[in-house]
């Protein structure tokens, strides 16, 4: 597949999100954002966003990555699994019990390498990402009509997610 459009690029901004805890599973989507932070002058912070209840009280949990070609496209149905335990503990989740927010610094997944000699996540996967001029400015929120057209990007659950 041949990533073109921004509609296109917005379905790689997503990763499939999977959880598992003593609550039972779940599954959700997460948003890679990429925060520009001029005073580091080392490029984008990248992280990714789900909801908080996707996250909470898991054990375990783990993303699924789309692999690359290697020339620029990505590998639909060929995925990177990367398990993360003691899975809760690696998100920052919104202070308010109301926000249904959670975040996690993705570098060092992103850095990853699983086996010696191996290329690390970056290198082999596509990810988009979403930033700060992705999000409405308050004069287009105040803009808005009481109906607008939504598009959802996301990911559901079908059989059991850790299996």
């Amino acid at each position: 597949m041949k990533v073109e459009t921004p509609v296109e690029n917005l379905l790689f901004s997503t990763i499939r999100v999977q959880a598992s805890g003593s609550d039972g599973s779940s599954v959700g989507t997460g948003f890679v954002f990429a925060y520009e932070a001029e005073a580091i002058g080392e490029g984008p912070l990248h992280f990714m966003v789900p909801n908080k209840h996707v996250i909470r009280a898991a054990s375990q949990g783990k993303f699924v990555l789309i692999e690359h070609d290697g020339n620029g496209n990505p590998l639909l149905g060929h995925g990177i699994e990367s398990p993360i335990l003691q899975f809760e503990d690696h998100w920052y989740a919104h202070s308010d019990p109301a926000g249904d927010v959670a975040v996690m610094y993705l570098e060092h997944l992103m850095n990853h390498v699983p086996f010696p000699g191996e290329p690390p996540a970056r290198a082999r996967t596509y990810v988009k990402t979403i930033g700060r001029h992705h999000i409405a400015t308050p004069e287009q929120v105040s803009d808005l009509d009481a109906v607008e057209e939504v598009m959802f990007i996301g990911y559901l659950m079908v059989g059991n997610p850790l299996s």
